[in-house]
């Protein structure tokens, strides 16, 4: 399996006909004039290939983590289910991540094969 997408954006919305993905205003940094702060929903999404090795494998569980500089704050068991597609696209809904302190927001994906994907924006503080 190939993880070629992951981003952080704080909106996603799947079309229920189509089951196309739309994510809105994608996640390059966040700022705030005061920490903690928190960051009451936003969306993790992935988009993964199934390779030519995998084809007789339908599923690949793992874990989300998501940190503030080194210190996890939360994380969450996933399953991708490819059925007899080729392509899964993953949408994650997370509300009321609290971060402690300005710095590194880091969001890993790590499957139990050992395939790792990571995406990260900024956490600033600003002057009022």
């Amino acid at each position: 399996m190939y993880l070629q997408s992951l981003l952080v954006a704080e909106e996603g919305l799947r079309d229920y006909n189509s089951n196309k993905i739309s994510l809105i205003n994608i996640i390059d940094s966040v700022s705030a004039t005061a920490f903690p702060l928190s960051l009451e929903k936003f969306v993790v999404f992935a988009l993964a290939y199934r390779e030519a090795t995998d084809l007789e494998i339908y599923q690949f569980s793992g874990t989300l983590f998501i940190y503030n500089n080194d210190e996890l704050l939360k994380s969450s068991d996933f399953n991708f289910k490819f059925g007899e597609k080729n392509v899964m696209r993953y949408l994650s809904r997370w509300s009321g991540v609290v971060f402690q302190s300005p710095g590194t927001c880091r969001i890993v994906m790590k499957f139990e094969n050992g395939t790792t994907k990571e995406v990260y924006f900024e956490l600033k503080k600003i002057d009022k």
